[in-house]
């Protein structure tokens, strides 16, 4: 059974499968954050000139965030993340 499977057989590696599943999942979260943040600042008025500043103060501010609190929901979100895709 075994040789009469051989040329059916993928020579892909499990680990190469593992890693470009987690870049596409890197990449889809990128993409989320970049148009989540695009409609967030264009909610809040943000002028074109003011957008790299601004983006600069979001993540300040949720960086300033999860120094004081390590409960934060981006912590929760992360190890999960993490747990599955390490």
């Amino acid at each position: 059974m075994t040789n009469a499977m051989a040329p059916h057989k993928s020579p892909i590696e499990e680990g190469v499968i593992t890693m470009r599943m987690r870049q596409n999942k890197q990449l889809e979260y990128k993409q989320q954050i970049i148009g989540n943040l695009g409609g967030f600042l264009g909610v809040k008025g943000v002028s074109h000139t003011e957008i790299q500043e601004e983006i600069k103060s979001v993540a300040k501010e949720i960086s300033d965030q999860l120094k004081m609190d390590i409960h934060h929901p981006i912590m929760k979100s992360y190890t999960r993340a993490r747990d599955r895709w390490l």
